[in-house]
């Protein structure tokens, strides 16, 4: 079972390498309503500090979203009604926070010094939204997520609110008209009333990206922390890998060095291109380079030979490990066992990368060559024998031992080209046989 594991393992992984380069990552701009109304709690009872504030609980939402996706794609941020003197139902004529990369720290420190008040001035906010410079690169995707607790209104006792509502969904249709498309999520925040609701659905209906498209709620309804982190994980799922299975670890949009490769000589690190600490480290013969991107290169041992029981070889050196096998991309070793890592289930990383512990991190397999008929096993970096080979026949003739390769649309394994198609003729038959094991 051990070796039906680590074949499966191997070609799956062979499988999921990028083959080609990526997409340009889309733009998404986050529309944030700061109405007066947003200082209620999102059940309408009394603020505590048990029961937060829509406000509170829609600022930690953005934070932790932005945090988790910072360096993924580029973002932006518009409060409405406006920040400045304007008026309480004026909206910004841009971004507060131009959409781009690097915006975490400005996002994050505006989310903790803007407060709530005015009204609601959808419809502009859109409006203006929508004119900024980043979305009329027709290369990207465009999108917005608009988060708001009520329908649109400025006069007093909103009895303005028909025109208004009128003219949000129809911003909303501009934005998906325009020659270079943009698409909008709408989130509606707390317990909306029945006219809400229905402007809410309308505005979902023209953004082209509707949460559903038949029953009472079209749009993303959140009335409550837990509700609203959960749109948001599925918006950004939509938008950065198309709906795909993203707890692999993958997604299809890139617009770094893990899709373009680096120059001769270096790899790609946290998204940029580096020296390779391996270039110019020797190994002896059956051995090989290791770096994880940022330590330096040392000359390791694959592992050739089985450990004692409750330990596990890795990268050379036997290991305590409750688990046989090492686990894949996005699991964790529980009990004698590999399962899901939940804490991964709604991480979505680059190519090349893989989730560790809720977080994306570099897969040292891009940086090293394993010796002939070892393969390397993702996110750790330990060359383990393939299936039906003699671990000890070592032929230095045949073994690269002069580093690393950088470009990830390479074979990281390390193996030759007959054992890689070896690898993926076992995986029809073997993940048959896998089921079973597993069931």
């Amino acid at each position: 079972m051990t070796g039906l594991r680590l074949a499966v393992l191997w070609a799956v992984s062979l499988l999921l390498l990028p083959s080609a380069r990526a997409g340009r990552c889309p733009n998404v701009g986050i529309i944030l309503d700061r109405s007066g109304s947003m200082t209620q709690t999102p059940d309408g009872t009394a603020p505590s500090p048990t029961n937060p504030t829509k406000w509170q609980i829609a600022t930690k939402a953005v934070s932790d979203m932005v945090t988790r996706n910072d360096g993924k794609f580029p973002m932006g941020l518009v409060f409405f009604p406006s920040t400045s003197s304007a008026g309480v139902c004026a909206a910004s004529a841009s971004f507060d926070i131009p959409i781009g990369y690097g915006q975490k720290s400005a996002i994050m420190s505006s989310l903790t010094t803007v407060m709530p008040n005015g009204n609601t001035p959808t419809g502009d906010a859109i409006n203006y939204a929508i004119n900024d410079q980043a979305f009329q690169d027709a290369v990207r995707k465009q999108y917005l997520i608009l988060i708001t607790d009520g329908k649109p209104c400025c006069m007093p006792g909103c009895t303005d609110a028909s025109i208004l509502a009128f003219d949000a969904v129809n911003a909303v249709k501009l934005a998906r008209g325009r020659k270079v498309e943009i698409q909008t999520f709408v989130i509606g925040f707390g317990r909306l009333a029945p006219d809400e609701l229905q402007v809410m659905n309308d505005m979902a209906d023209a953004g082209g990206q509707p949460a559903a498209t038949t029953g009472m709620y079209h749009y993303y309804r959140a009335e409550d922390a837990t509700a609203l982190n959960a749109a948001l994980d599925g918006i950004i799922k939509t938008v950065t890998s198309g709906g795909g299975d993203v707890g692999s670890g993958t997604t299809i949009c890139d617009d770094s060095c893990y899709s373009v490769p680096c120059p001769s000589g270096q790899i790609c690190v946290s998204a940029q291109c580096q020296k390779n600490p391996c270039s110019g480290v020797s190994c002896p013969a059956g051995t090989y380079c290791y770096t994880n991107g940022t330590s330096a290169g040392q000359c390791v041992s694959p592992c050739r030979d089985a450990c004692p029981s409750g330990q596990r070889c890795v990268r050379g050196t036997c290991q305590a490990s409750t688990c046989a096998d090492p686990c894949a991309k996005a699991e964790i070793c529980d009990g004698n066992s590999c399962r899901s890592d939940p804490a991964c289930a709604a991480v979505t990383c680059k190519p090349g990368q893989g989730c560790v512990a809720g977080s994306c991190a570099d897969d040292p397999c891009a940086y090293l060559t394993c010796p002939k008929n070892f393969a390397c096993v993702a996110m750790e970096g330990t060359c383990l024998p393939l299936p039906g080979t003699d671990p000890h026949a070592d032929d230095p003739n045949q073994i690269n031992v002069s580093g690393c390769s950088c470009d990830l649309r390479q074979g990281t394994t390390g193996h030759s080209v007959l054992s890689t198609f070896a690898a993926l003729g076992l995986f029809v038959a073997l993940i048959r046989r896998r089921r079973t094991f597993a069931s």
